[in-house]
This record gives C-alpha cells, sequence and structure tokens, in this order.
C-alpha cells in the first residue's frame, strides 16, 4: 500500500544535470507526462508499466495511475460483484492538488485522492527527489523506504 502510494506521490520518479546547467524549458515539469519504467527500492525493473497521466501546470498537479494489470469484465449483463469491483477499482491510483519544486525536490499537497490515506499521509504532503534527463526525460524517487523510482516521459 505504501509502495503504491509513494509511486502516485512521486510520482513516481530524478538523476542528471543541476537546474543551473539547464534551459527553463529543460528544468520544469509543466506539461504532460507518462511513466515508461519503474525500479523498486530491491532493483526490480519494470520497462512496460500500467497506463498513467500524470499533468503539471505552474502550481497544480493531477495524476492519474493503474499499479497492477487489470482484468477487463465481462460486458454489464448483470451487477459487478464486491471481488470484481477491488479488482478494477483496487490497482488505480489518483490525486490531484499544488506542487512545489525546489532544489530538486517536489513536494506535493494532494486536495483530492481516489484513497482518503492520500490526503492524510504525513498531513498531505508528500516528496519526491527530482532529476532532469533533458527537457523529455524526468526521474522521481520517493522520500520514504518504499520509494519506487519512476522515469516518465514527457507527452506534450
Amino acid at each position: 500500500m505504501r509502495q503504491m502510494l509513494w509511486m502516485s506521490l512521486a510520482g513516481s520518479f530524478l538523476l542528471s544535470h543541476s537546474a543551473a546547467q539547464r534551459s527553463p524549458q529543460e528544468a520544469t515539469l509543466k506539461g504532460s507526462w507518462q511513466i515508461v519504467e519503474t525500479v523498486s527500492p530491491q532493483g526490480q525493473r519494470n520497462t512496460a508499466p500500467e497506463p498513467s497521466l500524470y499533468i503539471f501546470t505552474d502550481r497544480y498537479y493531477s495524476l492519474q495511475s493503474v499499479t497492477a494489470p487489470r482484468t477487463v469484465p465481462e460486458p454489464r449483463t448483470r451487477g459487478l460483484t464486491d471481488q470484481e469491483k477491488l479488482a478494477a477499482w483496487g490497482p488505480f491510483v489518483a490525486h490531484a492538488g499544488r506542487y512545489e519544486l525546489k532544489d530538486n525536490v517536489l513536494s506535493m499537497r494532494p486536495v483530492v485522492a481516489k484513497n482518503p490515506a492520500v490526503m492524510a499521509a504525513n498531513g498531505g504532503e508528500g516528496t519526491a527527489d527530482i532529476k532532469f534527463d533533458g527537457g523529455s526525460t524526468v526521474y522521481m524517487t520517493a522520500k520514504n523506504p518504499q520509494g519506487a523510482t519512476l522515469k516518465l516521459r514527457r507527452l506534450e
């Protein structure tokens, strides 16, 4: 649960040039991103993660991420069972709020979240180390023991 929480707060997930060496356009999170790779704290690498979308404006963010493979339910000719609902809804992270990026540390303060625990965790704030690799790739590593590293690629 904590790893799923921090995968979402990190990011996901950084590590290359200092901000002073980058142009302002390269050093910004502003835009739309998707997770293209994850690395667990134990070093397990996933180069084909489930769908995700991270959107950053000047001060606000919104993120959605599928955190595990999901089964596609049969056509809706009947109501879903509780087990089917949990299987479809459980491996999904979504939250939005304000963020600040300072000295390559991303602080996210969720205002709304699918899981109320995300809003309550650490008083509602999560942090991650950020490293830019050019203008189209960023790495996020959650600042907690379960923190995965997320590699995000810019969509626009």
